[in-house]
């Protein structure tokens, strides 16, 4: 429950912040680690034609994600998200494009 808090949390956070800000230093990384493997990142939903055609996210981080479980609400090109993931390195794509991911919890 408490991790649950904790993430709503965030996402709302993140929600408030001013994106043109810059806020900490050079050395300050763009996604913040949270409870154990997962990870909070900003980014904008785009659209691959390769390999049949898919949904990826476009971190602020300069970093893609390929997520296996985007929620349809989230499938549109251009709409910028917030999301708490976990990293899958135990899964392969056939995309072979951007980080694998699955995500926990996202907004808009």
């Amino acid at each position: 429950m408490n991790r649950l808090i904790l993430g709503l949390s965030i996402l709302l956070f993140c929600g408030c912040i001013d994106p043109e800000a810059n806020i900490g230093t050079r050395e300050s990384p763009e996604s913040v680690q949270l409870n154990g493997d997962e990870i909070l990142i900003k980014g904008r939903v785009q659209y691959a034609e390769i390999e049949g055609g898919f949904y990826y996210i476009a971190g602020e981080d300069g970093q893609n994600y390929d997520p296996i479980n985007l929620e349809d609400e989230f499938k549109h090109v251009g709409i910028d998200v917030a999301f708490i993931a976990i990293v899958r390195e135990d899964l392969a794509s056939f995309h072979m494009f951007g980080v694998i991911i699955e995500i926990v919890r996202a907004a808009r």
